[in-house]
C-alpha cells in the first residue's frame, strides 16, 4: 500500500510542473496583446499656420477611442501680438452645434508655447480660432495616450 502512495506521489511534481508550464505560456502571450493595446495613441498636427477666425480641425472620436491622458500644444508663430485657441470636444466629429469648451488659450506670446492638458475620455476634441490671429500664425498638436 506504501508503495502505490509512493509512486502516485511521484507523479505530483510532473502535473505540477506541467501546469505552471502552461501558466506560463499563456500568461506571456497575453501580455503581448495588451502591450499592443497600450501602444494605440494620438500624435497629430490640427492647426497648421492658420490665422483666420473660425477656423477649425478636429481630432476625430476614431482616434480619441483609447486616449485617457491628452495634452494640446498651442503654437505662437513670430510676429503674433494676439488672438486665442479654444479647445473644445463633442460626442461626435461632425457635431454641428455648439461644441462644450475645455478651454480658451489666449496669445501670450510671439514664438511661444501654450500647452494644455485634459484627463479623461473624450470623443471628439477640437481645436478652434476663436479670436483671429493678428501678426501672424497658430498651430496646434494633439498628443495622448
Amino acid at each position: 500500500m506504501l508503495k502505490k502512495i509512493l509512486r502516485a506521489l511521484d507523479f505530483i511534481p510532473l502535473t505540477i510542473a506541467v501546469v505552471v508550464t502552461l501558466i506560463n505560456v499563456f500568461f506571456l502571450s497575453s501580455v503581448d496583446r495588451l502591450r499592443a493595446v497600450e501602444d494605440n495613441r494620438v500624435n497629430a498636427q490640427l492647426l497648421n499656420a492658420q490665422s483666420a477666425g473660425g477656423t477649425s480641425v478636429v481630432a476625430s472620436a476614431a482616434d480619441m477611442v483609447r486616449c485617457r491622458e491628452t495634452a494640446v500644444y498651442v503654437i505662437w508663430s513670430a510676429g503674433t501680438s494676439a488672438g486665442a485657441v479654444t479647445i473644445e470636444t463633442a460626442d461626435q466629429d461632425a457635431f454641428a452645434g455648439t461644441w462644450a469648451p475645455e478651454q480658451v488659450v489666449t496669445w501670450s506670446a510671439a514664438n511661444k508655447e501654450d500647452i494644455y492638458q485634459i484627463t479623461g475620455v473624450h470623443r471628439a476634441v477640437r481645436t478652434r480660432i476663436s479670436t483671429a490671429i493678428v501678426g501672424g500664425t497658430v498651430s496646434t498638436w494633439i498628443v495622448c495616450n
